[in-house]
């Protein structure tokens, strides 16, 4: 009757019968291996005279060759449990691989975490960079379009007191009136091209950050200057040799105070730069970068892990914790001793020795 067509009840009793003859089976073997066991060492007298030792050397052989004997008739029981052994680590290997493949999830999962909150540290970088030039690039307008008023002021004043009679005075402000316009004092709004973030976002960034003076306050701005210059223009017309060095040096200290408002607003913008939008990113435990040797299953490969070994030998000592040197020593144990050195100073390395890096939870 197959085993599948048992009951469980049945199948439990067929195997607790098979596992009681196993038990009978390995008594009566271990019983005949103690025999043999001690048959053989009755064998082995120690000789004590040097006539004895061609008898002795003899003897020796043929406890060698009942040894493998003995060996053998061991091997006939426990080759029986070999399948028995397989079958019980099997739950024990499928969870490991099964924990392996979890542990490669939760890898994968934090490296794009980790590439997500990079790029998003990334755009916000570039946006509060966008943000710095746009703060920029209105303190160098301004500055141009003040500059400008004060000069036009300026000159228009030099050439008023050589040409201009105070009479005719209210036109002749009327006319430099008219030549600053809404046109002319509109500021454009900056382009940027968007690098990592979208073009929407840097357009957004932009518009959020893009709040110039209006073009009617400049007009209203140089209109208040204008008249304020030519207030006293009798006065001045009068005494035209003193009112051209005060209009002079009037020139150089609008031209001082326009450039300190302009260093004003760049220092304000570049401190401003600074002042980072805290990124909300991946809050969980980083993954750790370590160093691995790559090398290959080659005598060359292994001799250099070896010479590495010998030329580090004191350092590598530290990093290893062996109680059995002849048994518990070999190349593994020296790539673990030289990978711990490279993690603790990624600076260290040895001719040929080839290194690569994963993540580790």
């Amino acid at each position: 009757m197959a085993e599948q067509n048992l009951l469980p009840e049945q199948v439990i009793e067929k195997k607790r019968v098979a596992w009681g003859n196993l038990g009978v089976a390995v008594h009566n073997a271990e019983i005949a291996l103690q025999l043999k066991q001690q048959a053989i060492i009755k064998l082995l007298v120690a000789p004590t005279k040097t006539d004895q030792l061609p008898a002795a050397e003899e003897t020796l052989k043929l406890a060698k060759k009942q040894l493998e004997q003995l060996e053998e008739d061991r091997k006939k029981v426990t080759s029986k449990f070999e399948g028995v052994t397989k079958r019980l680590m099997k739950p024990e290997k499928e969870v490991d691989a099964t924990i392996a493949t979890f542990a490669t999830t939760i890898i994968n999962l934090k490296k794009q975490a980790e590439k997500d909150e990079k790029k998003l540290k990334q755009i916000n970088d570039e946006l509060n960079a966008i943000a710095a030039k746009v703060r920029l690039y209105i303190a160098e307008i301004n500055a141009s379009y003040l500059s400008e008023h004060a000069k036009l002021i300026n000159d228009s004043y030099v050439y008023a007191l050589e040409k201009i009679h105070p009479d005719t005075k209210d036109e002749y402000l009327a006319k430099l009136k008219a030549r600053i316009t809404i046109a002319k004092r509109t500021m454009p709004p900056p382009v940027y091209k968007a690098v990592v973030a979208t073009q929407a976002d840097v357009d957004d960034e932009i518009a959020k950050v893009f709040k110039p003076i209006t073009a009617q306050e400049y007009i209203d701005g140089f209109v208040k200057d204008l008249e304020a210059k030519y207030s006293d223009y009798k006065l001045a017309w009068d005494n035209k040799e003193q009112a051209l060095k005060l209009n002079e040096q009037e020139a150089i200290d609008n031209a001082s105070a326009i450039e300190q408002q302009k260093q004003h607003d760049t220092v304000a913008a570049n401190i401003q730069a600074l002042v980072q939008t805290p990124v909300v990113g991946f809050t969980g435990k980083r993954l750790k970068e370590v160093y691995k040797l790559a090398m290959d299953e080659t005598f060359e490969h292994a001799n250099i892990i070896c010479t590495a070994y010998l030329a580090n030998t004191q350092k590598c000592r530290e990093k290893l914790q062996i109680t059995k040197w002849l048994t518990g020593f070999g190349v593994k144990q020296m790539i673990s001793a030289l990978e711990k050195i490279k993690n603790d100073d990624e600076k260290f390395n040895f001719d040929g020795l080839i290194w690569t890096t994963e993540d580790k939870l």
